[in-house]
Protein backbone atom coordinates (compact mmCIF):
# COMPACT_ATOMS: atom_id res chain seq x y z
CA UNK A 1 0.00 0.00 0.00
CA UNK A 2 3.19 2.40 0.42
CA UNK A 3 4.58 1.56 -2.71
CA UNK A 4 1.00 2.66 -4.17
CA UNK A 5 0.83 5.80 -2.40
CA UNK A 6 4.51 7.04 -3.05
CA UNK A 7 3.85 5.80 -6.67
CA UNK A 8 1.93 8.95 -7.17
CA UNK A 9 4.30 11.29 -6.82
CA UNK A 10 2.59 13.15 -4.00
CA UNK A 11 3.72 11.23 -0.86
CA UNK A 12 7.08 10.82 0.10
CA UNK A 13 8.46 9.08 2.87
CA UNK A 14 11.22 9.25 5.26
CA UNK A 15 12.66 6.34 7.67
CA UNK A 16 15.32 4.63 8.86
CA UNK A 17 16.12 1.09 9.44
CA UNK A 18 18.86 -0.36 12.14
CA UNK A 19 19.01 -4.12 11.97
CA UNK A 20 21.08 -6.66 10.60
CA UNK A 21 17.93 -8.04 8.22
CA UNK A 22 16.90 -4.63 7.14
CA UNK A 23 17.62 -5.57 3.78
CA UNK A 24 15.17 -8.41 3.83
CA UNK A 25 11.99 -6.17 4.56
CA UNK A 26 11.32 -5.04 0.91
CA UNK A 27 11.91 -6.98 -1.95
CA UNK A 28 13.51 -4.81 -5.14
CA UNK A 29 10.14 -4.59 -6.51
CA UNK A 30 8.78 -2.46 -4.07
CA UNK A 31 12.14 -0.72 -3.52
CA UNK A 32 11.77 0.62 -7.10
CA UNK A 33 8.38 1.59 -6.43
CA UNK A 34 9.19 3.64 -2.94
CA UNK A 35 12.17 5.29 -5.23
CA UNK A 36 14.31 4.50 -2.14
CA UNK A 37 17.81 6.19 -1.35
CA UNK A 38 19.71 4.00 0.84
CA UNK A 39 22.41 5.80 2.63
CA UNK A 40 25.00 3.62 4.76
CA UNK A 41 25.43 4.92 8.38
CA UNK A 42 28.47 4.02 9.54
CA UNK A 43 28.97 4.59 13.65
CA UNK A 44 33.11 3.10 13.54
CA UNK A 45 32.62 1.18 16.55
CA UNK A 46 33.61 -2.15 16.97
CA UNK A 47 31.81 -4.86 15.75
CA UNK A 48 31.64 -5.92 19.57
CA UNK A 49 29.98 -2.71 20.67
CA UNK A 50 27.61 -2.85 17.44
CA UNK A 51 26.63 -6.97 18.62
CA UNK A 52 25.38 -5.18 22.16
CA UNK A 53 22.50 -4.14 20.80
CA UNK A 54 21.57 -6.90 18.94
CA UNK A 55 19.82 -9.79 20.71
CA UNK A 56 21.66 -13.33 20.83
CA UNK A 57 21.52 -14.24 17.53
CA UNK A 58 24.79 -16.71 17.43
CA UNK A 59 23.92 -18.27 20.59
CA UNK A 60 19.65 -18.03 21.21
CA UNK A 61 17.94 -21.23 22.39
CA UNK A 62 14.18 -21.48 22.12
CA UNK A 63 13.26 -24.77 24.65
CA UNK A 64 16.96 -26.42 24.48
CA UNK A 65 16.95 -25.94 20.74
CA UNK A 66 19.30 -23.68 18.78
CA UNK A 67 17.83 -21.22 16.76
CA UNK A 68 20.61 -18.99 15.94
CA UNK A 69 22.48 -18.41 12.95
CA UNK A 70 23.78 -21.50 13.56
CA UNK A 71 20.73 -23.40 12.81
CA UNK A 72 20.21 -21.84 9.65
CA UNK A 73 23.30 -23.01 8.49
CA UNK A 74 22.66 -26.58 8.92
CA UNK A 75 18.96 -26.20 7.58
CA UNK A 76 21.18 -25.62 4.37
CA UNK A 77 22.41 -27.47 1.77
CA UNK A 78 25.33 -28.15 0.86
CA UNK A 79 25.54 -25.84 -1.94
CA UNK A 80 23.63 -23.23 -0.08
CA UNK A 81 26.53 -23.31 2.61
CA UNK A 82 29.10 -23.45 0.22
CA UNK A 83 28.17 -19.82 -0.69
CA UNK A 84 27.99 -18.05 2.45
CA UNK A 85 31.21 -19.76 2.47
CA UNK A 86 32.46 -17.67 -0.36
CA UNK A 87 30.26 -14.64 0.48
CA UNK A 88 31.98 -14.18 3.78
CA UNK A 89 35.53 -14.97 2.30
CA UNK A 90 34.98 -12.31 -0.17
CA UNK A 91 33.02 -9.86 1.12
CA UNK A 92 35.65 -7.29 2.15
CA UNK A 93 34.59 -4.06 3.61
CA UNK A 94 32.47 -3.05 0.53
CA UNK A 95 30.90 -6.14 0.21
CA UNK A 96 30.81 -8.38 -2.88
CA UNK A 97 29.55 -7.32 -6.27
CA UNK A 98 26.34 -10.17 -7.62
CA UNK A 99 28.29 -10.24 -10.65
CA UNK A 100 31.87 -11.83 -8.66
CA UNK A 101 30.12 -13.98 -6.83
CA UNK A 102 28.17 -15.61 -9.26
CA UNK A 103 31.31 -15.62 -11.15
CA UNK A 104 32.68 -17.56 -8.44
CA UNK A 105 29.58 -19.79 -7.91
CA UNK A 106 29.83 -20.86 -11.71
CA UNK A 107 33.39 -21.84 -11.55
CA UNK A 108 32.35 -23.95 -8.58
CA UNK A 109 28.96 -25.42 -9.90
CA UNK A 110 27.25 -24.06 -6.96
CA UNK A 111 24.78 -21.70 -8.89
CA UNK A 112 23.84 -21.86 -12.81
CA UNK A 113 21.85 -18.84 -12.98
CA UNK A 114 21.46 -15.31 -10.95
CA UNK A 115 18.24 -16.28 -10.23
CA UNK A 116 19.16 -19.68 -8.69
CA UNK A 117 21.51 -17.62 -6.47
CA UNK A 118 19.41 -14.98 -5.41
CA UNK A 119 17.16 -18.06 -4.35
Amino acid sequence: MLADLCSTGKVKIVFSLDHIKAGLLFSGQILDQLNVVCVKMDTFREFEHEMQCMPALFTAKNAGEEIGWEFVLKSMTASQQKIVHLIAEHQGEEGVLLEDLFSKCVERMLAHSQKNLKE
